[in-house]
């Protein structure tokens, strides 16, 4: 099977699972699906032939539930959805639609099934607009004023450079509630709008000629900011140090760290004094228990772009790698194609975050990247935070935390309506 031909596969599993919801395959649903799909291969350019036979296929041999064959599905589809563009998503969502509608009344199982693969569905939509617009991203940087601003202000071109693209910016300053009564927040604003202005003027007065820079000053400390914020400004990325103007600079780390845990976005740290090099070598740090491959989206698009080799590295607690994990192993290695470097299983020496951190330093890796854990604890070390929260304290070279957020189309949110 073709790469490519994996989406339209999966894509014939989903359809089942939509079907199977209810407890069994009508054949109005059957028909439902012949009918779009012949209308499709008529009016448009793609041909779906193989959704078809992958919904028959399945149909006739299929041992999963609904829940698992959906599971399956969206692992078939997106290892095969590079080759996806906005107009077959939409085709792939009037699919759905007919699926949802074939048959009355639509149970709450339909409703889940299709939920879930809209959410799937609309982040990769997402992005295949954005790479085919040419688009602009936009970057936000918490900044408190301190000695590090400026040398974090520096480091925009060449955060450019390793996002091969320029991108519109966002400077935030948060001014504490505790420290700052509401009376006084107008003046300390304004303070804060002057300095910003003064910083701008030295380090970045390009991106102000051509208007891609915006300050806002918000009266809430940093950590506890609305994710509302992130979404309604389309945040793609926040940049934050782990150097700042606190005199114990394990507090700032803290505050870095805590932003991390408790808001859902991509995120950058960049330890004190670190320096972005040119990305050849990025490490994956994974336990091989990730939701979807569309997590990775971002970090495969930053490899891409650099021509840089990825690693994978898993700290193994204890025992040999399960075949679930080494089947999610096999998933990136596909995912991720020629640029996929070691793979690399080490037992627990230390702490794991340690045991991570001291690796990607140690063996000249220029990024460390992670998914994130929104969660206190860490359930396999009873007593310490998270991994990823403890990383962004440890770490000694560039750390990228995997998340993403997108909303709904108008097409989506009547897929949501009908449901």
């Amino acid at each position: 099977m073709e790469i490519s031909e994996n989406m339209y596969y999966g894509m014939g599993q989903i359809a089942l699972a939509m079907a199977m919801a209810d407890g069994h395959v009508d054949s109005k649903e059957a028909i439902a699906l012949e009918k779009r799909i012949d209308k499709i291969n008529t009016e448009s350019a793609y041909d779906l032939s193989m959704v078809a036979t992958s919904f028959k296929q399945q149909k006739k041999d299929n041992t999963f539930t609904s829940s698992e064959l959906l599971k399956e599905g969206i692992r078939n589809f997106h290892l095969g959805d590079a080759h996806l563009t906005a107009e077959l998503a939409d085709l792939f969502l009037q699919i759905i639609i007919d699926l949802a509608t074939a048959e009355w009344p639509i149970v709450p199982e339909e409703k889940e099934i299709a939920t879930e693969f809209i959410d799937f569905l609309k982040k990769r939509k997402r992005q295949v607009e954005q790479r085919r617009k040419g688009y602009l991203k936009t970057v936000l940087i918490p900044i408190d004023f301190g000695t590090e601003a400026g040398g974090l202000l520096q480091k925009v071109h060449e955060l450019e450079g390793l996002l091969k693209s320029g991108f519109r910016l966002i400077l935030l300053h948060c001014i504490s509630p505790e420290s700052c009564e509401s009376s006084n927040f107008v003046d300390e604003k304004e303070k804060a709008l002057v300095l910003a202005k003064e910083l701008l003027a030295t380090h970045l007065s390009d991106k102000v000629e051509k208007n891609l820079v915006r300050v806002d000053v918000l009266n809430e400390r940093i950590e506890y900011i609305d994710q509302k914020y992130l979404n309604e400004n389309e945040v793609d990325l926040v940049v934050m140090a782990t150097g700042g103007k606190d005199d114990d600079d394990y507090i700032h780390t803290t505050v870095t760290s805590e932003h991390v845990q408790r808001h859902f976005a991509n995120y950058l740290i960049l330890p004190q004094n670190v320096e972005i090099k040119p990305l050849n070598k990025v490490l994956l740090s994974t336990d091989y228990n990730f939701s979807t491959l569309d997590q990775f989206e971002p970090i495969r698009e930053l490899v891409n772009k650099n021509e840089a080799k990825i690693s994978l590295l898993h700290i193994q607690k204890d025992g040999e790698t399960t075949d679930r994990q080494l089947r999610k192993q096999e998933d990136l290695k596909t995912y991720f194609g020629g640029a996929i470097g070691e793979i690399i299983s080490l037992p627990v020496q230390d702490k794991v975050y340690m045991d991570i951190a001291n690796y990607a330093a140690e063996n000249g890796y220029d990024l460390l990247v992670a998914l994130p854990m929104h969660t206190k604890y860490f359930a396999a070390f009873e007593g310490h935070q998270s991994v990823v929260k403890k990383l962004c304290q440890q770490t000694s070279i560039p750390l990228f935390v995997l998340n993403n957020q997108t909303k709904n189309s108008a097409l989506e949110n009547l897929v949501l309506e009908v449901l």
